[in-house]
């Protein structure tokens, strides 16, 4: 089903293009390193990461039903990409801590720039504008949100849905 599948591995994944599959890049319990990739339309997630240690920068994800997905990864870089024209969210966070989302361009996406749910991160530095509803969506998050240029976006630049501040 999806384009790459790996496990419990130790990757450098660079230069590649990965277009129009079901599902793009599926990463499980990684170390990895993911530089220069063009993850395009595909129809579920181009990029998931569960539970590793990413390096993930210098990357092209367009035009997939969700751009970048990270799920329970403790530790993470997220930095220089461009997520464009995602159906649903540019990025996605669901209950990772201890990560750093700095210097992107997150553009034109159908939901959110980025999605945040019970996540611990640094989002410094990137470009989030035009997306459909929000810039950034926040349900539960801890960290810091700082130095971003969020314009242009549907609704709300920043959202907040859960019962913390921000």
């Amino acid at each position: 089903i999806s384009a790459l599948w790996a496990r419990d591995s130790e990757i450098i994944f660079s230069d590649n293009l990965i277009y129009h599959n079901y599902s793009g890049i599926n990463f499980f319990r990684n170390t990895l390193t993911l530089k220069g990739n063009s993850i395009m339309n595909n129809l579920l997630e181009g990029l998931r990461i569960r539970e590793g240690i990413p390096v993930v920068e210098g990357n092209l994800i367009d035009g997939n039903r969700y751009g970048l997905m990270v799920v329970d990864t403790v530790y993470g870089t997220f930095n220089r990409n461009v997520i464009l024209h995602n159906l649903e969210s540019g990025i996605a966070l669901r209950g990772p801590a201890n990560i750093e989302v700095k210097e992107n361009i997150i553009q034109g996406n159908g939901l959110n720039g980025i999605s945040i749910q019970d996540s611990s991160a640094v989002i410094q530095g990137n470009l989030i504008s035009a997306n459909g509803e929000r810039g950034i969506g926040v349900l539960s998050f801890h960290g810091t949100i700082t130095g971003n240029n969020i314009l242009g976006n549907g609704l709300y630049n920043l959202g907040i849905d859960g019962e913390n501040d921000v």
